[in-house]
């Protein structure tokens, strides 16, 4: 995990913070017939609440998971990478 973390950081223009999150999120998936119905969000609001206090890290290409995530506050890094991959952070409440 380290080492992926660490690749992912760096490709995305992020290299020197990427210590500070230690945890990630994979990918949330809503099959083609269920899209539209906020099942992410409806997911999101049950797991932001358990890990708020933990720096978090996602990465997607899709932009309706970006737009998810900046609404529970995540930020976008700076560069794509990987053929159109965002790395997005998230800093838990301490």
């Amino acid at each position: 995990m380290t080492s992926y973390r660490n690749k992912v950081f760096k490709s995305a223009g992020v290299d020197n913070d990427q210590e500070n999150y230690k945890k990630k999120i994979g990918y949330i998936v809503t099959h083609p017939d269920y899209e539209g119905k906020k099942l992410c969000q409806r997911l999101l609001n049950v797991f932001i609440p358990t890990v708020d206090r933990h720096n978090i890290f996602a990465t997607t290409r899709k932009p309706s998971m970006a737009h998810i995530l900046g609404k529970y506050g995540f930020k976008k890094s700076r560069i794509t990478y990987n053929k159109g991959l965002d790395l997005f952070t998230y800093d838990g409440k301490k």
